[in-house]
């Protein structure tokens, strides 16, 4: 009787698995549950296909456009598919997971170097340098000894020679059918067809292929082939874009700030061809994006007791901005300081008790949560308020986060004011130079003229 393994999917125990994907093994069940009937981007058959996979691969087409994770050959059957990438399979009899090297020590994909009577794994870097090079065109490989006594490879042994079938050039390396500009040139437009066939409208298909055109230009087919599927994402997010899209914060915003950069090659690209993006609101789009976060984490730590008050504090907020009455980074800089709020809040369970310690431990946050604490307490039963500043109490929670610890000399004349105030009763402020020297067991500080004494941080 066949041993019964366990579904990776659904956990149940079964001696069928129709399917494999991803190196997980599915069930009769599973496999008619997840796969369903869709059309192969590639050879527009039906067939069934993962119904989370974006791009709609069938399993012979997958291997076409997909590079071997261990060779990176295009083509070949497959193997094994693993969560790291698919094996073709020649190298899926020879991979093992990721491990220690036995030759380098490295971790890192490992496989069994029969070839060279090794029985331990070894990486594909050491198994590539454990081939000899033939002293004629440099090729790692295996030698074959000539009647000369030289033992070159087996091109250089027999005199043969490989012409590209595409420019019909002499190919050098060990490559035969195609050179390395032609097989990189094949590559990035296989690529093309499949991420074109993502775009749902004549338009945006156009638009990527006229941007892949000019990145091959730009960067070469080899480079372009290898980023053109994170470009995508970028094309599919614009391909129903609004009127004026490139001006518009809330829409910008949606969009990853990475393609917008001013180095990034979308943007040179639709700068080239007269798009041009407004600075400003770019600067907004990432101040919103910011927002967006923070108010993601604030709502997670609030409660029910005042999401009601946070959602409506920064609905206003926003209206605000859309009338121009408010900046967008005055809404972002006010979103960092109420998530550190509630951030304390979780921790210690009470409002009053969080504003306690932020005004202990982060005074600066002072300003910017007035404006929410006012709208908090005329929408709540209670009212809150900043406790009034003690200096004694942000004295001591300096001196325990610096004990121990190499202290700036920004830090240090903080630490010099706060003891000026404490121990000498000098009214100080920010702008008050103090020349801060060591002194025994403490700190000698020369202010206006006459020297005081305050202790160490130690």
């Amino acid at each position: 009787m066949a041993e019964h393994k366990q579904c990776d999917q659904c956990k149940q125990h079964s001696d069928h698995f129709p399917r494999r994907y991803r190196g997980k093994r599915f069930c009769g069940s599973c496999y008619w549950y997840f796969f369903i009937k869709r059309e192969c981007s590639e050879c527009h058959q039906i067939k069934r296909i993962h119904r989370a996979e974006k791009r709609p691969l069938c399993y012979r087409c997958y291997s076409k456009v997909t590079p071997c994770s261990r060779c990176g050959r295009v083509g070949r059957p497959v193997g094994k598919c693993l969560e790291t990438g698919i094996l073709c399979n020649s190298c899926a009899n020879a991979f093992r997971p990721d491990g220690k090297c036995s030759l380098c020590g490295r971790i890192a994909t490992v496989s069994i170097g029969k070839k060279f009577g090794i029985d331990t794994p070894i990486c594909d870097t050491c198994r590539n340098q454990l081939h000899p090079k033939c002293p004629n065109c440099g090729i790692r490989g295996v030698l074959y000894e000539t009647a000369s006594g030289v033992s070159l490879c087996y091109r250089c042994a027999n005199g043969i020679t490989y012409y590209c079938k595409s420019c019909h050039e002499p190919i050098k390396g060990a490559e035969k059918s195609y050179c390395n500009q032609c097989y990189a040139i094949r590559r990035n437009d296989k690529r093309t067809e499949v991420n074109a066939a993502s775009f749902s409208t004549p338009e945006a298909e156009k638009l990527f292929r006229n941007f892949i055109a000019w990145l091959t230009s730009s960067v070469g087919p080899e480079k372009s082939a290898q980023t053109q599927n994170r470009y995508t994402e970028f094309f599919n997010a614009i391909q129903d874009a609004p009127k004026n899209w490139q001006s518009d914060v809330l829409y910008l915003a949606t969009i990853d700030g990475g393609f917008l950069r001013k180095s990034s090659k979308p943007r040179l690209y639709l700068e080239s061809i007269g798009i041009l993006f407004d600075a400003s609101a770019l600067k907004d789009a990432m101040d919103l994006r910011t927002f967006n976060n923070n108010l993601t984490s604030i709502r997670e730590n609030c409660g029910d007791e005042f999401r009601a008050q946070v959602d409506s504090f920064f609905d206003n907020r926003l209206v605000e901005y859309i009338d121009k009455k408010t900046k967008m980074l005055t809404i972002r800089i006010e979103s960092s300081a109420v998530m550190r709020l509630f951030e304390y809040f979780v921790k210690l369970k009470d409002l009053d008790i969080s504003l306690r310690a932020i005004s202990t431990e982060s005074p600066g946050l002072r300003c910017t949560l007035v404006a929410f604490l006012h709208f908090l307490s005329t929408h709540h039963n209670e009212t809150f308020a900043f406790p009034k500043t003690d200096i004694e109490q942000r004295l001591v929670y300096l001196v325990r986060s610096f004990r121990g610890r190499e202290v700036s000399s920004r830090h240090l004349t903080f630490y010099g004011h706060l003891c000026m105030a404490v121990f000498h009763s000098l009214e100080m402020n920010p702008n008050n130079h103090l020349d801060i020297s060591i002194a025994g067991d403490g700190f000698n500080v020369l202010f206006g003229g006459q020297n005081y004494w305050i202790p160490s941080l130690n």
